[in-house]
């Protein structure tokens, strides 16, 4: 099997499908305020902001610029280490709970359409191919 050529033809139909892969990006995939909010909603209890900016791939100073807006927000909410005053805790706020089920709702839904319209035996292919294939890319699980 010639994986190079595969990789070719799956690079050209990435670059061929931008402004779709774009659009379906924009409905599947969370960025931002909503990625942090999903990120935070998904956990047990309060994260640290360090946590936080390795669980998204993001800079120390992004993580701080979105932290601080959405605390403005009412979102989240941040509080100091009472033994190491650098580490700071993370919490979603009532509000901030409320937007991200809401944005994890809209987000299944636009999954549920896409699987529906490919039919049982493709949609668990598919499925199962993603899963596989995101595990395999760099800082995969």
């Amino acid at each position: 099997m010639d994986y190079a050529a595969l990789a070719e033809r799956m690079s050209q139909a990435h670059c061929a499908h931008l402004r779709e892969l774009y659009c379906l990006s924009e409905h599947l995939v969370c960025h931002g305020e909503d990625g942090m909010l999903l990120c935070l909603w998904g956990q047990e209890g309060p994260l640290l902001s360090g946590e936080l900016m390795e669980k998204m791939g993001l800079t120390t100073g992004r993580v701080a610029n979105l932290l601080r807006q959405m605390e403005n927000k009412g979102l989240v909410r941040r509080w100091q280490d009472r033994e190491d005053r650098r580490r700071v805790y993370v919490g979603l706020t009532d509000e901030g709970c409320a937007r991200a089920e809401a944005r994890y709702a809209e987000m299944t839904e636009s999954h549920r359409k896409v699987l529906e319209a490919l039919g049982e035996e493709k949609a668990l292919e598919v499925l199962r191919v993603i899963e596989e294939y995101l595990s395999l890319m760099p800082g995969g699980r």
